[in-house]
């Protein structure tokens, strides 16, 4: 029958698993472009770097949500990530320095969160919450912009405007906010 050939990346899931974190593992996500590093998100409350090329080490352990994290993401260069968590903060960590450089909540536990894929547009950012609504977060205050009901809040995308031409979301105040660039 067909070969098994075990492959580096193997071996790092192995690690994760007897040294990395004590409880299950609910998000992981690879650098962008390059792929040579590794977020893992974990029930234990724990968010963890780790060396894909190499040997697998463990290069940073963060610390600051006190329920299980849910969900990580990175932004389009990779040095900075947000993580989504049971304690119902949205974080945003600086990759190198591993200090927590913001905190979101709107009392609502977010289920996803990714970063708006423009380049010119890394300080917005979605998130999926548990009411199921899609919020966006700016660098104004954290507010549900757009009253968008979803089935689903696991999966959240940026879309352009050719693939949703009828969404309009609108806030409160009847402004609209468009997604799209």
């Amino acid at each position: 029958m067909g070969q098994y050939i075990l492959r580096p990346f193997f071996c790092i899931w192995l690690l994760i698993m007897q040294t990395g974190h004590n409880k299950g593992v609910s998000a992981i996500r690879l650098f962008p472009r390059s792929g040579h590093l590794l977020l893992s998100a974990s029930m234990d409350t724990k968010i963890k770097l780790w060396d894909v090329y190499h040997e697998g080490n463990c290069l940073r352990t963060f610390m600051g949500h006190s329920q299980a994290v849910k969900d990580v993401t990175f932004n389009n260069s990779g040095d900075k990530f947000l993580s989504a968590s049971y304690d119902r903060y949205i974080k945003q960590w600086d990759t190198e320095t591993g200090k927590c450089i913001q905190v979101f909540s709107n009392g609502k536990i977010p289920n996803v969160v990714k970063y708006n894929p423009d380049g010119d547009k890394q300080n917005i950012f979605l998130a999926g919450m548990q009411d199921k609504k899609i919020i966006q977060v700016s660098p104004a205050p954290l507010k549900a912009m757009f009253g968008v009901k979803a089935r689903l809040t696991s999966l959240v995308r940026f879309t352009s405007k050719r693939d949703c031409p009828n969404v309009r979301p609108t806030s409160g105040s009847g402004q609209h906010h468009h997604l799209y660039g």
